[in-house]
C-alpha cells in the first residue's frame, strides 16, 4: 500500500463540510482507493487566493500512484464544478492614477 496527497483549493467562502464531504466520497467511490486505513480530508491553511485542503488516502498498488491521483484529481474538478464550488487562482486589481475622460477613445489608440 502506498499513500496519495492531493492538494486542493478552493474558494473563500465555499462550505468547507460540503468540501470535505464531496473529496471523501470521491476518495470512497474509487475502486483503487483501500477501505483501511480509511481515507481523510485536512483543511490545511489558509492561503492568499482560497482554502487549502489536503485529500489523503491509500491505494493498493504503488504503481498506481499517477494514474489514480489524475482520475481522482478530474473527478474532483468535476464534481467541484457541477456543484458551483469554485476552485481559486490568484487575482489582481489593477488600480491607474489619475483620470480618463474618454476611455473608450484611449483604448482604440
Amino acid at each position: 500500500k502506498e499513500r496519495i496527497r492531493i492538494r486542493v483549493g478552493v474558494a473563500y467562502g465555499s462550505d468547507v463540510d460540503r468540501v470535505e464531504e464531496l473529496l471523501l466520497n470521491i476518495a470512497l467511490s474509487h475502486a483503487d482507493i483501500v477501505e483501511k486505513p480509511e481515507p481523510r480530508v485536512r483543511f490545511r491553511a489558509f492561503g492568499e487566493s482560497g482554502l487549502d485542503f489536503e485529500l489523503l488516502a491509500w491505494i493498493k498498488e504503488p504503481v498506481l500512484r499517477g494514474r489514480v491521483s489524475h482520475l481522482i484529481t478530474k473527478e474532483i474538478y468535476n464534481c467541484f464544478n457541477e456543484e458551483g464550488i469554485e476552485i481559486p487562482y490568484p487575482k489582481r486589481d489593477v488600480y491607474i492614477k489619475g483620470t480618463v475622460t474618454n476611455a473608450p477613445e484611449v483604448l482604440d489608440q
